[in-house]
């Protein structure tokens, strides 16, 4: 039986534990962007505009804590199409975030607040813009390399006259601070 000697076990253990905090969770500032689908189920007078549509988000936010953070986004949803026209339709929310901080540089988080969205349709009808302000959610899964992390998240608002307005996205994020 091959014996490991002291000095061995120290420094993998001080090697583990010094790569474990550089990839811990990073709190302060953040800010980043995020690409994804857009899901739209939206009445605007008369009209129904059910359509998806590829979206984009920008975000900045703050974590002072392991457990909690606030974020306010930019969303543009894409362009939502039906047989009268289309419905450029974007959003400007603001958060509360709630981590679960998992094993293996893992977050799970849920969000809510309020967003401040605005429709534009775009059509021969011309029938006017549309406005609110209302509750949006979501939930994410977010891995952390260091200061930088990567998000898988879907967030739904929930629009005045509304079925559906949501976005499944993919992004990244840079803590600085």
């Amino acid at each position: 039986m091959r014996k490991f000697p002291l000095r061995t076990v120290s420094m993998t253990l001080a090697g583990l534990l010094g790569c474990s905090s550089a990839f811990s969770a990073d709190n302060g500032f953040f800010l980043g962007g995020a690409l994804g689908q857009s899901r739209s189920d939206v009445r605007i007078g008369n009209f129904q505009f059910d359509d998806s549509a590829s979206g984009y988000k920008v975000f900045a936010g703050i974590r002072p804590i392991d457990l909690l953070g606030a974020e306010v986004e930019y969303v543009n949803f894409g362009k939502a199409e039906s047989a009268v026209g289309s419905l450029d339709h974007d959003a400007f929310g603001a958060f509360l975030i709630g981590y679960l901080p998992l094993p293996a540089l893992v977050d799970v988080y849920g969000k809510v607040g309020v967003s401040r969205w605005s429709a534009d349709p775009r059509d021969a009808l011309n029938f006017g813009d549309d406005s609110g302000t209302d509750l949006a959610y979501g939930i994410g899964l977010q891995l952390r390399f260091a200061s930088f992390s990567a998000r898988l998240e879907y967030e739904r608002f929930d629009v005045a006259g509304s079925n559906h307005l949501s976005l499944l996205s993919l992004g990244a994020a840079w803590t600085f601070l």
